[in-house]
């Protein structure tokens, strides 16, 4: 359990360090952009390894323990997850364009990032947080707590980073494409234009989801299909 808690806390630590402006600046000086990526992905993929390793051979310790009825969980809020991942590809960020070389290029906000300006950070911390509810051991709760928290805070992260460059352009942004997903369409601020985001992405979103359900043995050990037949 120390183990894990150790590999939790630098995975959360290198994310951190890596995105802190005067490090990052710092080593980018040294060894360049293209070296900063191949260190910051050798880092988090060696984290992620090192995390996963850790929580195969933790012991289980009951925090809550195990209720079939937890399960439902992750069963409902996953399609959420898998939608907010298939929408968000090959479209472009207005968030990550504004934090480009060159200033905030008033990117028209569309698709999903009418829905949130964070889709794949909202995507991975439900998947985090849904699985903490069947998974009621200490080693759960410190790996799905952390990769959760880590995809949140990140997200936080960029939009702080985002307000202090970007100044009024950024407020504009924020008030259109939300951290919280919906918030803005719940407000009156913003619409959601299922057309930009298109059928085939919502389909994908939807066969990403049967997929889980279906290898969800093969991949972790716990098989959900039978489930639904009891």
């Amino acid at each position: 359990m120390k183990t894990l808690a150790a590999a939790a806390f630098f995975m959360v630590v290198s994310h951190v360090l890596s995105a802190h402006l005067p490090i990052r600046d710092s080593l980018t000086r040294r060894i360049g952009e293209r070296g900063f990526l191949i260190l910051y992905s050798a880092l988090s993929m060696a984290a992620l390894v090192w995390l996963g390793w850790a929580y195969v051979h933790a012991p289980y310790v009951e925090v809550w323990g195990r209720n079939l009825h937890h399960i439902w969980v992750p069963i409902l809020i996953m399609p959420m997850a898998t939608f907010l991942i298939c929408a968000a590809v090959a479209e472009s960020n207005p968030l990550r364009e504004g934090l480009l070389p060159g200033g905030y290029r008033h990117a028209p906000i569309r698709g999903v990032f009418r829905i949130t300006r964070h889709p794949v950070a909202w995507a991975s911390a439900l998947w985090a947080l849904a699985h903490l509810a069947p998974n009621g051991d200490l080693a759960s709760v410190i790996l799905f707590g952390a990769l959760g928290g880590l995809a949140l805070g990140g997200a936080w992260s960029m939009d702080r980073k985002a307000a202090r460059r970007l100044g009024d352009s950024w407020a504009a942004c924020a008030s259109s494409s939300p951290y919280v997903p919906f918030a803005a369409i719940l407000a009156g601020r913003q619409k959601c234009v299922w057309s930009e985001i298109g059928v085939g992405r919502c389909v994908s979103g939807v066969l990403l989801y049967c997929a889980l359900l279906y290898m969800h043995g093969s991949l972790f050990g716990y098989p959900i299909i039978p489930l639904f037949f009891w």
